[in-house]
């Protein structure tokens, strides 16, 4: 299983390179996933301030999602423009 020091990427190729002996483990990072993408998007579509969008957007501008180049994923998941 993945280690905390492992990076992203080497966390997703060792969860899908052992995913027939542990699928527990992928359910949960998928269910996480989504759960996680949900309570942000609602969150969002709730917020009626702009101050509170915008701090939505500064947070998900975060250099790890450009890094990864999962910045248009994760605007098009949550449902908001992310930029840098």
């Amino acid at each position: 299983m993945p280690s905390s020091r492992d990076t992203p990427h080497t966390k997703t190729r060792k969860l899908l390179a052992n995913f027939h002996r542990h699928k527990k483990a992928a359910k949960k990072v998928l269910t996480f996933h989504y759960a996680l993408v949900d309570s942000i998007q609602k969150h969002y579509q709730e917020t009626s301030t702009e101050r509170h969008k915008r701090a939505f957007r500064r947070i998900m501008s975060i250099n790890i999602l450009h890094r990864y180049k999962l910045a248009k994923f994760g605007s098009e998941q949550f449902g908001f423009l992310i930029r840098r």
